[in-house]
């Protein structure tokens, strides 16, 4: 009687769980975001309050009911096959995971989790990436580039046949893994649809396989959330993926028996962590507390699905109990976004670069983003994981990167040309493009033909103003904003990549596996040679000259408003000009003298000692001309040199980074000294000691000379800008008498800043 009391009794109790299941099913197939706005997808089933389950370990098998109940509901949609399904396939998978390793297929991978300007980190497994032609897989900061599983690889590589063997067997598997998707999805939709929630959305199918190694627990983390095991893989929600595709796990252990216990996957349930609705969640993922986290033993040759929408409501971790003997393989399957196909940003290219003839600042935007996107996503990811990942994936991948480094070219060509059309319009606009000065001759014919483009960017920038709708001063302000802060950003990107390609932790790897030098020539560096695979740029390179350029792009942009030539820049780089031909020796009546500003060359530190007025005089061999007395002069540091040699010539270019701007002067009368006394005497004021040997006939203490600045604006589309150096030669030494001085602030930028307008009455 008893007996029978006891089992009425635990049906009873299993009834009321049963019932207590199907109450939360109906009352919550449909859970819904708990924010004002209602999102259309549904929640993972709650688990049941009233079933009890163990808080401190994972929620096994072994726990019995409570594991099978999470199962069915918070943990719908997980499924394990176990290796009897892919009894055929085992012996064939196992040894192409062999020959993959044997031909150094899988590497350590150095990420970096939390983006650029991040520390770097090192993988404790190594892997690599099998999928269709041109398919990438980014995680943790890393796009991983595909050997392709259609194609044959590299006839240099050893075993060729074997390689090529062994990525069509992961392509078979991938069309198992593919099959018995679709055989569960039909069962999940019909359970689904069996209580009136929603059916399932997924495909069934993958394009990619992300191969994992692991050879020992040894240096891993202990698991967080209930200390139980170690962490093979963290916990995380797969990214990159297609909304509601499934992933499909199969591995192999190459050690079983007592290992096969010993690795298992675990769950927890955690709203919002993928899929559509992630971007709703604000910050940080958070876990469900009321739900147990389970844990599931894999046997070798397993596989285990998360079906449909489950990797967007849930983290999953592997984890390896105790010193599992052996070698682990893991074979994911994934089905990625289009995005990650090399063939997306191929197109997108094509279609940006069949659209050059239309100007405007949506279409300048799109095409500065994609130039970034290019190099920062693609470019840069492929060569910073190096030679060894080089040597195994260019035969495959050489076409694709060849053209994206050809659009690359043609992006940072375009750039060029817009920043050129934007400055020559604010050049327009000032009224440079006519004749500054009366009877004068007429200008030379590459004159002429610049102030004539200078017309052209004028009115092409008015007209896209008058299209867009306002020719408003901030309309025209947000035109060179706009292109000055995609310049900035490029040259942000760049800064921090470097520091990624620099980072300490390449240091722990082999010399193969730190990153390659990216093929990108810059105006500095000269051309690429036709036979090199590289991309070339007429645009500067280094992050400080992408942001000198922006700078000068916003102060276009006040001159364009304003229509007052000073507020326009001297370009950091200018264009070629015809060669000094001695016109910089002119007469007191020259009309260049009203039309041009004059700059002075000292080299370091005299320029300094000049600018905090602790030196006076400057001192040269010959006469300051009579012209320039009153005037204000720009002060040009040059790099230290030999003394009585100028470290630049006659005709030079800015930008070169020998000569940049420091501030300016004016000299209020020359004097001439005619004996060793009298020099001595302003020792204190022009700082040059007789013990150097500069007094007499050659007294040049320094390699400076006075120079002329020819144009305060580009001369032509190059935006060259040259100085035509004094070369007055005289037997005494003259003492040129400062009276007024200003050392100016630049920010790391090589253009001279306009003068203020007080103080600017006798200059273009």
């Amino acid at each position: 009687m008893g007996k029978k009391n006891k089992r009425k009794r635990g049906i009873q109790k299993r009834n009321e769980e049963a019932s207590a299941v199907r109450e939360e099913e109906s009352t919550s197939s449909v859970q819904r975001l708990p924010h004002s706005k209602q999102s259309p997808f549904a929640f993972p089933l709650p688990f049941p309050s009233s079933i009890k389950y163990p808080q401190n370990e994972f929620l096994r098998k072994k726990h019995g009911d409570a594991f099978d109940i999470a199962l069915k509901t918070s943990y719908e949609g997980f499924v394990v096959d176990e290796p009897e399904v892919f009894q055929t396939e085992q012996e064939l998978v196992e040894k192409a995971f062999e020959v993959l390793e044997k031909n150094g297929f899988f590497r350590v991978d150095c990420t970096q989790p939390f983006g650029l300007g991040t520390k770097c980190s090192k993988t404790y497994v190594t892997r690599c990436l099998v999928g269709e032609p041109g398919t990438t897989y980014k995680y943790l900061g890393l796009r991983m580039f595909a050997h392709s599983w259609n194609n044959s690889i590299d006839s240099e590589l050893n075993d060729c046949s074997n390689i090529t063997e062994a990525l069509g067997v992961i392509c078979q598997l991938n069309a198992k893994l593919a099959e018995r998707t679709r055989h569960h999805l039909n069962n999940l939709d019909e359970k689904r649809r069996g209580r009136g929630a929603e059916p399932t959305r997924g495909r069934a199918c993958f394009n990619i396989s992300l191969i994992n190694r692991m050879e020992s627990p040894v240096g891993l983390k202990v698991e967080p959330s209930m200390g139980e095991g170690k962490c093979s893989v963290s916990w995380h929600a797969d990214s990159s993926l297609e909304h509601f595709s499934t992933i499909a796990v199969y591995h192999v252990l190459s050690k079983k028996g007592d290992a096969n216990n010993q690795w298992s996957v675990g769950l927890r349930v955690a709203h919002n962590s993928e899929g559509p609705e992630a971007s709703r969640r604000g910050g940080d993922i958070s876990v469900v507390q009321d739900t147990p986290v389970i844990a599931v033993s894999l046997p070798s040759c397993s596989s285990y699905y998360l079906l449909d929408d489950f990797n967007h409501h849930h983290q999953h971790a592997v984890i390896a109990q105790g010193m599992v003997p052996g070698r682990r393989f893991s074979s994911t399957h994934r089905l990625l976004r289009e995005s990650h196909n090399v063939s997306d940003i191929l197109r997108r290219c094509k279609n940006v670069c069949s659209n050059f003839h239309k100007k405007g600042p949506k279409v300048w935007r799109s095409e500065q983003l994609l130039l970034t996107e290019m190099e920062s996503e693609w470019l840069r990811q492929f060569y910073i994981q190096g030679r060894f990942h080089f040597d195994l994936l260019w035969n495959a991948w050489r076409r694709d990167i060849v053209t994206l480094l050809e659009y690359w070219s043609k992006l940072e060509e375009r750039t060029k040309q817009t920043v050129g059309m934007l400055q020559l319009g604010a050049e327009g606009q000032c009224g440079l493009d006519e004749l500054s000065v009366m009877n004068v001759p007429p200008p030379p014919r590459f004159e002429r033909k610049l102030r004539e483009k200078r017309r052209k960017a004028r009115d092409s920038i008015n007209e896209l103003m008058l299209r867009g709708g306002s020719h408003s001063a901030d309309s025209i302000k947000d035109l060179y904003e706009s292109m000055a802060i995609l310049l900035e950003e490029r040259g942000k990107m760049r800064e921090l990549w470097l520091q990624r390609e620099t980072d300490e932790v390449f240091q722990e790897v082999s010399q193969e596996e730190r990153p390659l030098p990216v093929p990108l020539k810059f105006s500095q560096q000269g051309n690429t040679s036709g036979s090199e695979v590289g991309g070339v740029s007429p645009m500067p390179g280094l992050p400080t000259e992408l942001s000198d350029m922006a700078c000068n792009l916003r102060r276009c942009g006040a001159a364009f408003i304003s229509g007052d030539r000073l507020d326009l820049p001297l370009y950091v780089l200018p264009p070629t000009v015809p060669k000094d031909d001695g016109s910089h020796k002119k007469p007191s009546d020259w009309p260049g003298w009203k039309m041009h500003n004059f700059g002075l060359e000292m080299q370091d530190p005299w320029a300094a000692h000049l600018l905090a007025g602790r030196k006076s005089i400057e001192t040269r061999a010959y006469s300051l001309p009579a012209a320039l007395i009153g005037k204000r002069i720009e002060i040009l540091q040059s790099t230290k040199g030999r003394h009585g040699v100028s470290a630049i010539d006659n005709t030079f270019s800015f930008g070169d980074g020998n000569v940049k701007p420091v501030g300016w002067c004016y000299f209020k009368e020359i004097i001439e000294y005619h004996d060793k006394p009298s020099f001595v005497a302003d020792e204190e004021r022009h700082l040059v000691a007789v013990a150097q040997g500069m007094v007499g006939k050659l007294v040049q203490q320094k390699s400076s000379t006075a120079g002329l600045l020819e144009n305060m604006v580009p001369t032509n589309m190059r935006n060259k800008q040259h100085i035509s150096k004094l070369r007055e030669g005289c037997d005494h030494c003259f003492s040129w008498d400062v009276i007024k001085m200003k050392r100016s602030h630049f920010n790391r930028s090589h253009a001279l800043l306009r003068r203020k307008k007080e103080d600017s009455e006798n200059y273009l």
